[in-house]
């Protein structure tokens, strides 16, 4: 084989191999050893076109463009991005303030370890102006001595992976908030046992952690006979409706009863479990049984009108 026919067919397989580059979703740069891009693929440039670019101490450097997407061997020899490559100065100018100095001092140090690594930064978004979220991966490619000959960088849009990710650490810190709550108590329930409870349901009722871990929590056992059938009900209703409210009283382990309003609810990914708030009914008991009496007192004194009258006589003198 000649060495022409040779040279013409590393040519078109590295064509191929660029081609297939392009149609990746993700960001990909092939680095030298000395930090210059050799190439970006067809998704960078197309993102890249979108980004604010400025010309900030760059007069009278020229620029290189790689839009021709020519293979690694046919390009010239770059500079350093900091002195004359417009891709690396694009995307510092796009990165976010907060990342810059992390993402460089981080870069340095792998360039200088020669192993891969990841990291994530934000870079704005030309069309929307905001900033999204990226993963960059970053691996060395060695030659048959071991040598560094080039860096494969792929930068995937994490974007919308970290906003469920920072709604799920604000549902955890909401829930977390709820289940250390002093006010409210919550267990949670798998057919009659309490299989999990906040500190605020353990102190409402007196039992124990230890009580809890032994098992020796049941919401059976710890309904009062007279609320049994009403308990019942309220969790087959729970198993067809997926939630319940009613009022009850719990016996507490010294044998004192609480007046409690439980509201249930079944766990989503745990469809034999539930969740329940339990708020203390005690106040609210009281003020009832306060009121019937003060209205049993008034309607008994209405009933007696000299008597109401003698009293207010007695008052006025």
């Amino acid at each position: 084989m000649s060495l022409r026919i040779e040279k013409r067919m590393r040519k078109e397989k590295k064509e191929e191999q660029y081609a297939l580059i392009d149609a990746l979703p993700q960001f990909v740069w092939v680095i030298q050893p000395d930090g210059s891009i050799a190439y970006t693929n067809q998704r960078w440039r197309d993102y890249r076109r979108l980004l604010p670019q400025h010309a900030e101490g760059q007069a009278g450097v020229q620029h290189l463009c790689f839009d021709g997407c020519l293979p690694i061997q046919d390009r010239q020899p770059m500079l350093p991005h900091t002195e004359s490559c417009p891709e690396k100065e694009v995307w510092l100018q796009n990165l976010h303030p907060e990342d810059k100095e992390r993402v460089l001092a981080f870069e340095r140090q792998a360039f200088a370890a020669g192993a891969p690594y990841t990291f994530e930064y934000r870079l704005r978004d030309g069309r929307m102006g905001a900033y999204r979220w990226f993963l960059s991966r970053r691996v060395p490619l060695r030659n048959d001595a071991g040598q560094i000959v080039q860096w494969l960088d792929t930068c995937t849009d994490i974007d919308e992976q970290k906003q469920t990710e920072e709604a799920l650490r604000q549902s955890q810190e909401r829930v977390s908030a709820l289940m250390n709550s002093s006010i409210i108590g919550i267990n949670i329930i798998e057919g009659e046992q309490i299989v999990d409870a906040n500190d605020t349901f353990l102190r409402m009722t007196g039992y124990t952690r230890e009580d809890l871990c032994e098992g020796r929590m049941n919401w059976l056992y710890m309904t009062p006979p007279e609320y049994l059938a009403q308990a019942q009900q309220a969790h087959q209703e729970l198993s067809a409706r997926q939630a319940m409210t009613y009022e009850k009283e719990y016996v507490c382990k010294d044998g004192s009863r609480l007046p409690v309003l439980v509201c249930g609810v079944v766990l989503q990914h745990h469809p034999f479990q539930g969740i329940a708030f339990v708020l203390d009914n005690s106040a609210r008991k009281e003020l009832e049984q306060r009121k019937d009496a003060f209205l049993g007192m008034v309607s008994h004194e209405l009933k007696t009108p000299p008597r109401l009258l003698e009293a207010a006589n007695t008052a006025f003198v």
